[in-house]
């Protein structure tokens, strides 16, 4: 029975050191779960990517049609100014008089003399 004999102080310590290791595992798990979590969210992505991995090789479908979405584009402006100068010589249209002020300028009318209220 002498192996039993534990003093009342070294069984205090026992307890103290059982209470401070139940801490420590329950960090030690809380910080296991902080990093699992992150890593499942991972491995759920990753399962998916067999099925997208076709469309990354190949690309967007219709991207080669963009380049000559913007060549037209890009040509609209100088038919734009040859037909209104082709319509100004014919005597179908008159030029302005005077080109209107850009917006922002801060010249419209309605806005001078307004101050913050």
């Amino acid at each position: 029975m002498i192996l039993f004999a534990i003093s009342t102080g070294l069984a205090i310590l026992a307890w103290i050191g059982l209470a401070i290791g139940l801490v420590v595992l329950l960090v030690v798990v809380f910080l296991l779960n902080e990093v699992l979590t992150p890593l499942r969210e991972i491995a759920r992505h990753a399962r998916g990517v067999p099925e997208v991995a076709p469309f990354v090789v190949t690309g967007v479908k219709g991207v080669e049609d963009l380049r000559r979405t913007s060549e037209l584009a890009s040509s609209v402006p100088p038919l734009a100014e040859a037909y209104l100068a082709k319509l100004s010589s014919a005597g179908t249209i008159r030029p302005a008089a005077q080109a209107p002020p850009p917006r922002g300028s801060g010249s419209s009318p309605g806005l001078v003399g307004r101050g913050k209220a």
